[in-house]
């Protein structure tokens, strides 16, 4: 009896493991580079504003960017191209990072912040902000955008 019983739940166990649940999405959020444009020249101590379009089916969850020096032209794959200086050693190259809570409701929503990078001497050149957006679900989509600091 023990092991019928046994067997017909392990035979239970198999069958409920290959059911297809199509309730759940698995679709990573997508992302628009709004503004800046990609090789736009920014520049320490002037504002600007740092805009993407974000849209996802479950509903959003945060947003994570940081920016970093691009003076050995290394490249991330999917940004565009840009007209780079000369490769170069960094000496005090500028580095940020922000986390922003996205509207959880949302499905599609337009993420704006304005961005003011501190002239405290640093590097100039090519740098590229890293994007990472995260839906409520735990998907996550990444992109990069290639920008100059002067």
């Amino acid at each position: 009896m023990k092991k019928t019983l046994y067997i017909t739940f392990l035979i239970t166990l198999v069958f409920l493991g290959c059911i297809k649940n199509d309730g759940d999405n698995q679709d990573k959020p997508e992302i628009t580079l709004l503004s800046p444009a990609p090789c736009d020249t920014l520049y320490f101590g002037v504002p600007f504003t740092f805009q993407i379009k974000i849209s996802d089916k479950d509903g959003l969850g945060n947003i994570k960017m940081g920016i970093h020096h691009n003076y050995g032209h290394h490249q991330h794959s999917d940004h565009e191209p840009c007209s780079m200086d000369e490769p170069k050693t960094a000496v005090n190259p500028y580095f940020n990072e922000w986390i922003f809570a996205l509207p959880s409701e949302e499905n599609e929503y337009i993420f704006q912040t304005e961005i003011t990078f501190v002239d405290n001497g640093y590097d100039i050149g090519d740098y590229h902000f890293h994007i990472y957006v995260t839906d409520n679900v735990g998907y996550q989509s990444f992109t990069s955008l290639a920008v100059k600091l002067q």
